[in-house]
């Protein structure tokens, strides 16, 4: 049995999950899969088994892996006029987005493969045993939170432009609306799946059943998947990108995701600044939070913009780039106008950070000492 841990996840039940792995003898790996499972119900639209995701690893004895597991581009494209593709906007209140949804826009699911992954080299307990929070979850329903709720709003479109997602998302009580506070989720055929995919591996997954539905779907109504996508799609493992900061050792993302690069970039902006002399939530702590994300966008879509890569490589971090756009944070205020996180440290000293679905995230691990840093979830390697 796990003598002690730690948790931090996007709902109340995720973490649950991860912390009943934990008192069932699971380690941090354990753990984290399970939340990941049990997000699926409590936090559907950030997280799915038809997503992808990344899983910074590292073990009791040091070291440290990272797992890409992201989404694939399909192998094979069809023609524009016979593509399932078009756009939504998606309201976030102060600002309208667009987005593209369709068959035409769905890409080779990653998520059980990593999953599978990660349990087959760190896992220690059972499948089957991991996914218990996440079925009885999605059995006996979760109710939503004010968040959920929220973001459910935001991309009500989506759901709303399928009669199966209208069907099981959709409010019993507001007709024309998602799920609203207070109301319960029921998945019951998502706990049906689960409980077959546990007892029969990833190959249910990507040479089964599912893989043969989505095929024939994408073929029947304009998308691009197809079953070799399912059978040809791998998990990489990676070197984390490494850098140093305030006497610390950061690990994350590498690319070719962005994530991990821009946090980095970020904290390289940081660096400079006297952080003692700003205290946290006043006015003028959070105005230098705001620029330094701001001119980190704006690195990511200059990078871009660049025509060298398709992401911010790591010659984002070159001191003179970084030097380049630290003279630009003003001192003085100026205005201008997901994902969900999953992170765990057992009694062992193990630590997961998993960053799932959309969205290109990143675990993060500081080693050294202790490090605050606001809207980061950051892995403590408490054994030092």
């Amino acid at each position: 049995m796990q003598s002690r841990g730690v948790v931090a996840a996007g709902h109340e039940q995720t973490a649950k999950a991860a912390a009943y792995i934990l008192g069932e003898g699971g380690n941090a790996f354990d753990a984290v899969i399970a939340a990941h499972l049990a997000a699926c119900v409590a936090e559907p639209v950030l997280s799915s088994l038809a997503g992808g995701g990344f899983l910074m690893a590292r073990t009791a004895p040091g070291g440290t892996v990272l797992y890409d597991f992201f989404v694939q581009t399909p192998l094979s494209k069809r023609s524009v006029d016979d593509t399932d593709f078009f756009p939504i906007s998606a309201d976030f209140g102060t600002v309208r987005q667009e987005f593209h949804i369709g068959l035409g826009s769905v890409a080779t699911p990653g998520t059980v493969k990593g999953l599978f992954a990660v349990h087959r080299e760190l896992g220690t307990l059972p499948m089957t045993v991991l996914a218990e929070p996440a079925i009885e979850l999605a059995r006996n329903g979760v109710v939503m939170n004010a968040f959920q709720s929220y973001i459910f709003d935001i991309v009500k479109a989506i759901y709303l432009s399928y009669p199966e997602a209208s069907n099981t998302f959709g409010s019993k009580m507001h007709q024309g609306q998602l799920l609203q506070q207070g109301e319960l989720l029921y998945l019951p055929d998502f706990a049906d799946c689960l409980e077959v995919l546990v007892r029969e591996g990833e190959a249910f997954f990507y040479q089964g059943d599912i893989a043969a539905a989505a095929a024939r779907l994408c073929a029947e109504q304009g998308g691009h998947l197809a079953s070799e996508d399912f059978r040809h799609y791998r998990t990489v493992k990676r070197k984390p990108l490494s850098i140093e900061y305030r006497g610390a050792t950061v690990q994350t993302n590498p690319a070719p995701s962005s994530g991990g690069t821009l946090i980095a970039f970020a904290l390289q902006l940081l660096q400079s600044f006297d952080l003692s002399r700003y205290r946290c939530g006043t006015a003028s702590y959070l105005d230098l939070l705001a620029q330094v994300q701001d001119l980190t966008n704006k690195a990511r879509v200059d990078s871009y913009l660049n025509g060298s890569s398709y992401h911010p490589g790591e010659h984002v971090l070159d001191p003179e780039n970084v030097e380049a756009y630290r003279t630009r944070i003003k001192p003085a205020p100026f205005c201008s106008r997901g994902t969900t996180q999953i992170s765990v440290i057992d009694g062992l000293g193990n630590i997961a950070s998993l960053t799932t679905s959309n969205g290109e995230g990143c675990g993060v691990f500081i080693q050294g000492k202790r490090i605050k840093i606001n809207a980061i979830s950051i892995c403590y390697d408490y054994s030092t």
